[in-house]
């Protein structure tokens, strides 16, 4: 009867109207074959959708079909059946609504999802067409919420797979009886649906007569397109889940990452508090396809240097690297005084900043890579993450010959926040400097034609957050809508315990001056450990996963090492504090400032290491400044370390006095006077200004935090790295840092009992300390 009432008001634009035995929770199915007469863009074969006579009389039934249709018609896309047709029949004086949509014949290929995988052979491949799917999913949730509608019923029966002539297949999201139009719903509704499909936050009503069926009131604010969401990564791991086996390598990496975004869909995790919609997570899925094109575009050309070479040195990397304001590193050797101790230390900045950069793309193409570490390529913005790279490049512009040892006598404008003031235009740096501003022009112009960079003050923004652990999101972008990017993650990168800058200083140093001490570093293991921890309540921050816990050890070891070793070792500290001394006691004496000298009369930031060490030699005649240019270092008259007992009153005596940071705390200057006095008490002759001197090397900056390693058995636990990182770097400043007493050759010289004459000094210090 039905299928002659549709022959009748189809008007024989069909051929026989067969019934499909088919039928849903309100609708009855119906197969028919078009006639080709006008209708081209019809397929071979449609389904028609009527509302069964038993369902006539309930108004419910009878919206949902007719809201069905008409989602259906304004719907555009690949994965939603399109409806052709919409009208009404009457049978049995009872009027039943229909649509005519398409018709995916299992005898052409289509099948229920998991029908259709079971079929193939190998786990992989199934793998590989789930990922696919998952894909389709996201693509059609987006036109779906882009259209304010909400599916709402999201299952795996709800699906199935259609072959069409490309031989592809593709998505089918079906039954869409309980979707609701935003704009066409009158707010509370009530819905039926599987209950154990929804995420939680919904309260239910149980159907008894359907299993796992129950009612819902939604109200508008808790209609979010995360629902959906949530109903598709619950399909799709169950899918995972019910083909799991053995993967090759390629498609397990994938399958992790995927894994991730499916976690955090079902959950709805953000890393950033925004909510993550269909297009966002598409979006996330395709990076994992995209990956390299992340650096893509730093890729090309080679340039040879110790250790790793440069591969990524593309045309653009090329340009940026040939401005003056990098090209000056070329005259400033990294390792300054040490060069004079350790003579192959004749390496540049220039390199030290090359190495960098490739370290810090290492970095983020592991991240992308390792499967533990997904939401690091879902999160990353590409505009920070170009910041991040150019603050690789450019972190040690600010540097020119001797700078370390002349940081703490210098104003932070001309230090830590040169690199963001440089950028910025800083008229007090432009003037004390004058070819900063011409570096500055070029080098904005570079980065706005080919980096993309417009907003000068937002890329200094960027550069203050990279170079200061202490800074805030807050603070630096306050424009901020909460999407950072995983900016916290890139400053660890640069900045943090198991930086790209550490693994690129301590093996190109430790190379350069002889020594082994970072030559038990395992570099592909150390990057395949790489990771992002995201502990609750806390900011993404880089890890790494417990494989690679000896790896960051043993990075730790050479650091302590290399310090202990080399840039403190006692004939390194000894010529820093002369040449330190030299700058600071001709500022007292000619009442100047100490930057103008050193900057404008010493002309250090354009000159190379000889012709400033030169240039400070000759600043005044005295004995400090003759033994600095004779190369003859201070002696050490006492040494006082944190462990010792005999020393740490003494030493903490200092340290009160003094304080940790960058620049000496105020009243240090004449506190440091009054033990000079005292110490000069000590020798039997006139002691001139700068023959004894008190070297305090600044660990303010080398502390470093714990690193959490992230346990692969335990996800949800992290444990600690082990004692040799703890250490090596918690306790860095107490076991690394040496406070020492220098004084003249010829002073030396003159005390015959120097055991007694280093205990008279401790006593003095805690003394004029007190």
């Amino acid at each position: 009867m039905i299928a002659k009432a549709l022959t009748a008001e189809l008007n024989g634009q069909y051929g026989k109207i067969d019934d499909s035995g088919l039928k849903g929770g309100c609708a009855r199915i119906y197969i028919a074959k078009p006639v080709r007469k006008g209708l081209d863009d019809l397929p071979e074969k449609v389904a028609i959708k009527v509302l069964r006579i038993s369902n006539a009389d309930k108004e419910d039934m009878r919206q949902d079909l007719l809201k069905e249709g008409e989602i259906l018609k304004q719907l555009d896309h690949p994965s939603f059946p399109k409806v052709h047709a919409r009208g009404e029949i009457t049978v049995d004086d009872k009027i039943l609504p229909y649509y005519v949509t398409d018709y995916f014949d299992p005898s052409k290929g289509s099948k229920k999802t998991l029908d259709y995988i079971k079929a193939i052979s190998t786990t992989s491949e199934k793998h590989t067409l789930i990922f696919e799917i998952m894909k389709q999913f996201l693509s059609a949730l987006k036109h779906l919420h882009n259209k304010k509608t909400y599916h709402l019923d999201i299952k795996l029966p709800n699906t199935m797979l259609s072959v069409g002539q490309e031989n592809t297949p593709r998505l089918i999201l079906l039954d869409f009886g309980t979707a609701i139009q935003v704009d066409k719903t009158a707010f509370p509704v009530t819905i039926r649906s599987t209950k154990s499909n929804w995420p939680t936050g919904f309260s239910f009503r149980l159907d008894s007569s359907i299993t796992d069926a129950a009612e819902t009131t939604l109200t508008r604010e808790k209609l979010t397109p995360q629902i959906d969401l949530h109903m598709m990564s619950k399909a799709i791991t169950e899918l995972l889940s019910e083909f799991s086996g053995t993967l090759n390598e390629e498609v397990s990496r994938k399958a992790s990452y995927l894994k991730g975004l499916l976690k955090r869909l079902s959950q709805n995790s953000s890393t950033s508090g925004v909510s993550i919609d269909a297009a966002t997570a598409l979006e996330m899925y395709e990076r994992w396809d995209n990956k390299r094109e992340l650096t893509s575009s730093l890729a090309g050309g080679y340039v040879r240097i110790p250790g790793d070479s440069i591969r990524h040195f593309s045309g653009k990397v090329k340009t940026l690297v040939n401005t003056r304001a990098i090209q000056r590193l070329r005259r400033i050797k990294q390792l300054a005084m040490v060069s004079r101790i350790f003579p192959g230390a004749e390496h540049s900045r220039f390199e030290h900043a090359l190495g960098t950069f490739e370290n810090v793309v290492a970095y983020v193409e592991a991240l992308c890579e390792n499967g533990n570490s997904s939401i690091f390529l879902q999160d990353v913005s590409v505009e920070l993450l170009n910041y991040t790279l150019l603050y690789a490049l450019l972190h040690d512009v600010h540097h020119y010959p001797f700078y370390h040892a002349f940081e703490e006598i210098l104003p932070a404008t001309c230090s830590d926040e040169f690199l963001p003031n440089f950028i910025k235009g800083d008229k007090p740096l432009t003037k004390l400097i004058p070819s900063t501003q011409v570096e500055r022009e070029e080098l904005l112009t570079i980065l706005k034609k080919d980096w993309g960079v417009d907003d000068a003050s937002r890329l200094a923004a960027v550069f203050t957050f990279l170079s200061d652990r202490d800074a805030t999101v807050r603070d630096c972008l306050p424009e901020s809508t909460g999407t950072h990017g995983m900016i916290h993650v890139l400053r660890d990168i640069v900045n943090g315990p198991i930086d790209a800058d550490k693994l690129d200083y301590l093996q190109r140093d430790g190379h350069h001056c002889g020594v082994p001490y970072a030559n038990c570093f395992d570099r592909h293991r150390f990057l395949s450990s790489l990771s992002v921890d995201l502990s609750a309540g806390q900011t993404p921050k880089l890890s790494m996963t417990a494989k690679g816990s000896a790896c960051a050890e043993a990075l730790a070891a050479a650091r302590y090492w290399m310090f202990n070793q080399v840039y403190w070792s006692h004939t390194v500290r000894s010529l820093t504090a002369m040449l330190r001394a030299s700058i600071t006691l001709h500022a007292e004496t000619t009442g100047r400032k100490a930057e103008e000298i050193l900057l404008k009369d010493v002309n250090a930031y354009t000159g190379t290491d000889e012709t400033v060490f030169e240039a400070i030699g000759n600043l005044f005649t005295s004995p400090l400044t003759d033994c600095l240019q004779r190369q003859k270092p201070y002696k050490r008259l006492v040494v006082l370390t944190k462990q010792s007992e005999q020393d740490l009153p003494a030493y903490e005596a200092i340290i009160r006095a003094r304080g940790n940071g960058r620049v000496p705390r105020k009243g240090w200057k004449k506190a440091q006077q009054r033990v000079l006095a005292g110490l000069s008490t000590l020798f039997d002759v006139d002691i001139e200004p700068g023959q004894i001197l008190i070297d305090i090397p600044d660990c303010g900056k080398y502390g470093i935090k714990n690193l959490d390693i992230e346990c692969e058995s335990f996800p949800q636990e992290t444990m600690s790295i082990g004692v040799l990182w703890k250490a090596a770097s918690e306790s860095f400043m107490d076991s690394a840092r040496k406070i020492r007493v220098f004084v003249h050759p010829q002073l030396i010289e003159s005390i015959k009992d120097k055991v007694s004459a280093a205990k008279e000094a401790r006593a003095i210090i805690e003394t004029e300390l007190q």
